[in-house]
């Protein structure tokens, strides 16, 4: 075997696993965003906009975990771990990369560490918000004391 296939073999082997994580994540991203803008947006009547999501996808408002409050990691895609990004620009790119279906460049990201898995129900102290986004301080495992920024339904007051 050459120095390359061994490189070959190794990002195939992974090729499944990030296909699921990255299109999992980028829905979840996705449902975020829709679910921020209906709830600061009103139509022109006085009546709310109403939008049709799946019941499980939307957190209750008793689910979200604030700015200083301490929460979960708690994923939607049934898999062990969630992806956190370093900083909220490595966050646009990571979801610009999965949306591209560009599994290189996602395990090219992942292997220059701007970002890492942590296990759901680590422990979580919610540090930063914006858009759909929230950014956690790891309080538990093996990232403890790290920071990095995820979707925000995927950060539950409860285990």
């Amino acid at each position: 075997m050459d120095t390359q296939e061994a490189p070959k073999k190794r990002f195939w082997k992974r090729k499944g696993f990030l296909y699921t994580v990255g299109i999992l994540f980028a829905l979840g991203i996705i449902v975020s965003a829709v679910d921020d803008k209906n709830s600061s947006q009103q139509t022109s009547t006085t009546q709310p906009a109403v939008v049709q999501q799946p019941a499980d996808t939307k957190p209750a408002a008793s689910e979200k975990v604030a700015r200083g409050e301490e929460g979960y990691i708690k994923g939607k895609s049934g898999n062990p771990n969630e992806i956190l990004t370093k900083t909220q620009a490595d966050y646009d790119v990571f979801v610009d990369t999965l949306l591209s279906k560009d599994t290189i460049g996602l395990e090219q990201f992942l292997l220059d560490g701007r970002g890492f898995g942590v296990a759901n129900g680590t422990k979580v102290l919610v540090i930063g918000t914006g858009v759909g986004v929230r950014q956690v301080r790891v309080l538990e495992g093996e990232h403890f004391g790290e920071s990095g920024w995820l979707a925000m339904e995927y950060v539950s007051k409860n285990k």
